[in-house]
Parts: structure tokens; C-alpha cells; sequence
């Protein structure tokens, strides 16, 4: 049975493409690459946009005592 092996890398976009200029690519064909070229990304997912919260947090620790 032949094992398979992932690679991931994980670099930032602005990497990548300074990566693929490196070896020979056109920056400019890549303009489109999900948007990031131009810091849009695509649109959240009503899914993922949670209601406001009907409460407000504190900082303050009250279930700890210190002694």
C-alpha cells in the first residue's frame, strides 16, 4: 500500500505571490486570487453573523478568590 503525504504551509498571501514571482509567475495573473489583492474577501455568511448580545461583559473576576 503506497502511504500518502500532506504538506501544508500555512504564509500569508503577500508570501505566496512573492513566492510565485520567484519562480517566474506574473503577480498581476494572480490580481483576483479571492480578492485579497485588494483586501476584500468574500462576503460572511448570514449563518455567521450572531445577534447582539442583550448583556454587557466586565473584566472583573467574580467566581475567583485570591489569598
Amino acid at each position: 500500500q503506497e502511504e500518502r503525504v500532506v504538506i501544508i504551509e500555512s504564509k500569508s498571501i503577500h508570501a505566496y505571490l512573492s513566492q510565485m514571482e520567484e519562480m517566474g509567475e506574473e503577480r498581476e495573473d494572480y490580481d483576483s486570487l479571492w480578492g485579497y489583492s485588494i483586501s476584500k474577501t468574500e462576503d460572511c455568511m448570514p449563518f455567521y453573523q450572531y445577534p447582539e448580545y442583550e448583556f454587557e461583559t466586565t473584566d472583573e473576576f467574580t467566581n475567583i478568590q485570591l489569598t
